[in-house]
């Protein structure tokens, strides 16, 4: 079995690689741009006419799963964004992920699953405007993909809340981690491991009727 993971240098995507791993996952791992500090597999970029380009089409073959973890949040008002910025975002959390899946699409196994990670800020809004609307397309994607998939590959979203031990949830005072504690009914927080669990469930034959659906796991904050 192999598993790519899109975006390695998130906070999250060590769970991720480690869950997948430890359950005999052969891994290959993927970021944007080629920079010579990426410990990822294989390195993917845009060309002057915005076509994607990956380094090492080898590692693209015979994907049973693959991951999503690629976005990118300036945590700033619409206002305070610069056209340039907007356009940076929108390419980080839908845009590119579009490109990837058009040009992974043909080298994806039979019964493949594909898993995108979402926000709960696409359903419940947020104080950044441009990561939430851009992350809301993801969910369109997903709908569309899951409609009209073919040879039993399947596409989900899984959408959560803020994650506990996440590079976002650093960037937070503890005022508004407490805020996001206090409006979650479940009292706490989920973590990366919970998430890399939940991934990596889904992929598995027992859910092969899953797909097209948007997973929100935000314990109860939005429903």
């Amino acid at each position: 079995m192999k598993c790519m993971i899109v975006g390695f240098t998130s906070s999250i995507s060590g769970a991720i690689r480690n869950k997948f791993s430890e359950n005999g996952y052969e891994i290959v791992t993927a970021c944007y741009g080629a920079r010579s500090e990426n410990p990822c597999d294989i390195s993917f970029s845009l060309s002057l006419k915005g076509e994607l380009i990956f380094d090492e089409e080898k590692y693209l073959e015979n994907l049973d799963a693959v991951v999503f973890c690629i976005g990118r949040l300036y945590g700033t008002s619409i206002v305070d964004y610069s056209d340039e910025d907007i356009q940076e975002a929108f390419n980080a959390n839908i845009v590119n992920v579009i490109k990837i899946i058009k040009h992974l699409l043909p080298t994806l196994n039979d019964k493949a699953s594909v898993v995108f990670i979402g926000s709960i800020s696409a359903s419940a809004g947020s104080f950044d405007e441009i990561y939430s609307s851009s992350k809301s397309a993801l969910y369109g994607l997903t709908k569309s993909l899951g409609k009209n998939s073919k040879r039993g590959i399947r596409f989900n979203c899984v959408s959560p809340g803020l994650i506990e031990d996440s590079a976002m949830c650093t960037k937070f005072s503890q005022e508004i981690i407490n805020k996001h504690v206090k409006e979650t009914p479940t009292g706490s927080l989920i973590r990366a491991g919970d998430i890399a669990s939940i991934l990596f469930d889904i992929c598995q034959p027992h859910w092969a009727s899953l797909n097209g659906q948007i997973i929100d796991v935000n314990g109860g904050r939005y429903v």
